[in-house]
Formats: structure tokens, C-alpha cells, sequence
């Protein structure tokens, strides 16, 4: 386990008679990302911890995450009071701030307005997607904001949960093959977010 405070979470699994070795991971201890990526390719699994609130939300867990999917190894969330903030902790962009935008308007008029508002905001912008839209959005997004990063979370904390990531108009016909029924979390990397995942990716969360 990597923790931000090893003695708290060494407490919890103590009282929940939990056996595992736990060392720190904050936002002093970046330089054991490769130390922690040496055990996952010796077959362990690692639980990121944090004290409170959600971890690599506005923490320096993401750059664990981001590495660890880098190198090829599956990344899920346990599942919390949203799926605004595990999809947003599972797409490894910046969460020093989000935005969330819900109600997306439906036509191309206002979904091309609504991505110019966004041209400029460095914050990481998260979505609910109705499916019927997200061909839309998609399209508006590759039309007004074509360089930016993009996350879609499928049926988050459900057995069949998927994530992909990749450029808008990689996305587009996966978009096209989504049941009606599915539920869908778009997240969109701010203005100063280098893209990482030009091309699509499809990643298993599980």
C-alpha cells in the first residue's frame, strides 16, 4: 500500500485485521514512483491511500496513476459517492481544479459554444453525457478544441466498466457503438494539460 500518512492507514487495517506492508506516498515522496512500479511488474498489487477526500483529486497520486497505466498496468477506483470523481481520479489529469459542467445543451449551435467557453480554462472539465449526445459533443470538441485530451468513463463502478482515452475524434466511433442505456463520463483535460493519449486507448479498469 502507498499512503499519505503510513500510521493512519497502518491504524485502519489494524482494526479491520488487514495484513499489509505500507509505505509513504505523498507530495515529498514522488521519486518512489519507480520503486512502486518495480513491485507492480513483480506481480503485486498497490492500494493508493490518502487521510481524507478522494485521493489524486488536487494530490500528487495521479502521477502514480499516469505512470502506472504508461506502463501498461490496469487501474481501478473503489467506488465512491460519485463517478464525477472516479473517473476524474482514473484519467490522471490535473485535479488541482475541476469544473463540472452538467445540463450539456444538445445542439451543435450551442455545444460548438459551450467547448469556445472552454478554450482557455486550464481547469479539468467532467461531464455526464446522455448517449444519444456524446457524438455531438465529440464532434464540437474536435471542431473548436481538436488538440485536447479526452477520457470517457463507461458505466463506471459496474462489472462491465470501461475507460478510454485518446483525442476527440478517436473517440467518435466508439461513441457510435454505446448502448442507448449506458452511462457515460466525459472528462476533458484543461488548456495547459499536455496531451499524453493523442491516439485512442482503450484501458481495462479491473
Amino acid at each position: 500500500m502507498a499512503a499519505e500518512n503510513p500510521l493512519v492507514t497502518q491504524a485502519l487495517l489494524l482494526k479491520h485485521r488487514i495484513s499489509a506492508t505500507v509505505t509513504s506516498y505523498g507530495r515529498r515522496d514522488e521519486g518512489k514512483i519507480a520503486i512502486l512500479l518495480d513491485r507492480l511488474k513483480a506481480g503485486y498489487d498497490i492500494a493508493l491511500v490518502s487521510d481524507c477526500g478522494m485521493p489524486v483529486i488536487y494530490d500528487p497520486g495521479r502521477l502514480l496513476i499516469t505512470a502506472a497505466r504508461n506502463a501498461g498496468f490496469p487501474v481501478t477506483v473503489v467506488p465512491g459517492a460519485s463517478a464525477m470523481t472516479a473517473a476524474a481520479a482514473l484519467s490522471g489529469y490535473s485535479g488541482d481544479r475541476l469544473i463540472f459542467l452538467g445540463r450539456l445543451p444538445r445542439t451543435r449551435p450551442q455545444l460548438d459554444q459551450l467547448c469556445s467557453t472552454l478554450k482557455h480554462e486550464s481547469a479539468t472539465a467532467i461531464m455526464f453525457v446522455h448517449p444519444p449526445v456524446l457524438p455531438h459533443l465529440l464532434n464540437s470538441i474536435r471542431r473548436v478544441l481538436p488538440n485536447r485530451a479526452v477520457t470517457l468513463a463507461v458505466n463506471m463502478t459496474r462489472r462491465d466498466e470501461r475507460l478510454c482515452q485518446g483525442s476527440a475524434t478517436s473517440l467518435f466511433e466508439i461513441a457510435r457503438s454505446l448502448p442507448q442505456d449506458a452511462d457515460l463520463t466525459l472528462v476533458l483535460a484543461g488548456a495547459r494539460e499536455r496531451s499524453r493519449t493523442p491516439q485512442l486507448r482503450r484501458i481495462n479498469t479491473r
